[in-house]
C-alpha cells in the first residue's frame, strides 16, 4: 500500500509530459485549421482576386530569382533580368496583335 502511494507521488513527471503533449496537439490543430481556412478562402475568391494573387506570387518568384542571380555578379543578373522582361513584352505584344486581328476577322 505504502509503495503504491510513493509511486503515485512521482506521477508529476507524467503530468508534465501530458501537458507538453496537449500543447503540441493544440498547436497542430491550430495550424491545420489555418491551412484549411486558406484553402476555403481560395474556393471563394473571384477571378480578379485569383489573378492578383497569382501576379503577386509571380512577382515574389521573380525577385527571388533576381536575388539568386545577383550572387553570380550583378551585371550578369541584371542583363538576364532585362532580357526576360523584353521577352515578356514581345509575348504580350504578339498576343495583343493576334487578339486585335482575331476581332477584325470576326467582324467581317
Amino acid at each position: 500500500m505504502r509503495r503504491e502511494r510513493i509511486r503515485k507521488g512521482r506521477g508529476g513527471e507524467g503530468r508534465r509530459r501530458e501537458k507538453r503533449r496537449r500543447k503540441v496537439r493544440e498547436k497542430e490543430k491550430r495550424e491545420r485549421e489555418r491551412r484549411e481556412g486558406e484553402r476555403g478562402r481560395r474556393g471563394r475568391e473571384t477571378g480578379k482576386e485569383r489573378e492578383s494573387r497569382r501576379k503577386q506570387e509571380r512577382e515574389v518568384r521573380r525577385k527571388k530569382g533576381r536575388r539568386r542571380k545577383k550572387g553570380r555578379g550583378e551585371e550578369e543578373g541584371e542583363r538576364e533580368e532585362r532580357e526576360n522582361e523584353e521577352e515578356g513584352k514581345k509575348g504580350e505584344r504578339r498576343e495583343r496583335e493576334r487578339g486585335s486581328r482575331g476581332r477584325k476577322e470576326k467582324r467581317k
